[in-house]
């Protein structure tokens, strides 16, 4: 079998969930895929992202210059949004891809798109497998412009239409994709959950001193997150002022990119005089992200709302203590790891979890001791396995239809 992933919208100047997926799935495909080959289809512009996976035997990564989604979905991203909402997409998308789409197929059996494409994107005429990490906009529309709302209706909607499957991380997206999408069946939504590179986070590199070289104290809560407004870190922030309060003042390291929240969390912490107890990284290189999580005291993820939570899979291979938000996919994670968790919008209830936790380092261990055997069916090669299978049976199906057409 040939499976084709669709790398077109990965944009190498992101570090963000999407990226880490593609790349995690793409090492494990590589170690446990070898009955299969694998096209990696990319751009002049992210190709150095997946130049590496050229050096194996059974892939192949596949520049295609023809792709050109840029202009077409800045002329459509620069409407008014009364124009958006008049614009025939479906016609557009077909004008600008469908030849795009007959050249991805004509390479592959099957087709993997780890995100959801945008609105004019090509749907190649092959089985494809589609991961929709999440519908935020769903349930916090307040987070988007009117803008990004109707780019996301259109795109997630054709991405339903198109889809032979949707891949989701949880049995709570599982549940909330169906619930949304009125043409989505339960048989066209398979749970496979995210994966962690067990091994790259639980080996310590002693050679590796983070604290020294960013300036930290030697205990510190860590928050890996780009600075969205659904990562709610203004609660964790609160949480800090009231163990301030307190006289209990904890040092929090922030990594991630700034986008929407960014101005509010920078206001908050200088308004509440958080300056020198929060320290924010920015970007920080993947090895310096490791080390983090492996010097820190507690993850601390606050999130009002995830499809799952790779932070969690990585702090629990790391050997950090976990402190999350109760949301439903944390509370699936809860059911294998051991973790403390939080009403994510209480902020009096963190800082008291907080507060027990931070010397309580039995209870600590015994975590960190439990989620050493629990985080093992995370691993990305078990993932990866998964999605095998899935394809797999995807094949199978498409060769029987095959089979009964005229």
């Amino acid at each position: 079998m040939t499976v084709g992933i669709n790398c077109l919208r990965i944009d190498p100047g992101y570090r963000g969930g999407t990226t880490s997926y593609t790349i995690g799935l793409l090492d494990a495909f590589a170690r446990v895929g070898a009955r299969h080959e694998f096209k990696i289809f990319v751009t002049p512009w992210n190709r150095d992202m997946f130049e590496s996976y050229d050096g194996f035997p059974n892939f192949q990564v596949l520049e295609v210059k023809e792709f050109n989604h840029r202009w077409p979905y800045a002329i459509y991203h620069r409407l008014p949004l009364r124009l958006k909402r008049r614009t025939p997409l479906e016609a557009a998308s077909r004008a600008f891809s469908a030849r795009l789409g007959d050249v991805l197929a004509s390479h592959v059996d099957l087709l993997y798109v780890p995100y959801v494409p945008s609105a004019v994107f090509p749907r190649p005429n092959v089985p494809t497998v589609y991961s929709m990490h999440d519908i935020q906009q769903v349930h916090y529309p307040q987070f988007f412009t009117d803008s990004e709302l109707q780019e996301r209706e259109v795109a997630f909607a054709r991405c339903v239409e198109h889809a032979t499957v949707i891949q989701a991380s949880s049995r709570f997206m599982f549940n909330d994709f169906c619930k949304h999408f009125a043409k989505l069946d339960q048989s066209n939504v398979e749970v496979i959950p995210e994966g962690v590179d067990i091994g790259l986070f639980s080996t310590r590199h002693p050679d590796s001193d983070v604290t020294k070289r960013y300036g930290l104290p030697q205990s510190f809560l860590f928050l890996p997150a780009q600075l969205w407004h659904h990562k709610n870190h203004i609660t964790l922030l609160r949480a800090l002022s009231r163990l301030n309060e307190r006289g209990l003042v904890l040092p929090l390291v922030l990594t991630g990119a700034q986008y929407n929240a960014s101005e509010d969390v920078f206001k908050f912490i200088e308004k509440n005089e958080l300056d020198g107890q929060v320290l924010y990284l920015g970007v920080v290189p993947f090895d310096d992200v490791i080390a983090l999580y492996q010097h820190a005291r507690f993850l601390v993820m606050p999130s009002l709302y995830e499809s799952s939570s790779i932070p969690i899979l990585e702090a629990a291979a790391a050997g950090t203590p976990i402190i999350a938000g109760r949301i439903p996919p944390n509370e699936e994670f809860a059911e294998h790891l051991e973790m403390r968790l939080f009403a994510p919008t209480d902020d009096a209830e963190l800082a008291r979890v907080i507060e027990e936790a931070w010397d309580d380092e039995e209870t600590s261990r015994a975590q960190v001791a439990a989620n050493r055997g629990g985080v093992q069916r995370y691993s990305w090669d078990n993932a990866a396995r998964m999605y095998l299978q899935l394809f797999e049976r995807l094949q199978a199906r498409e060769s029987v239809l095959a089979g009964e057409r005229p």
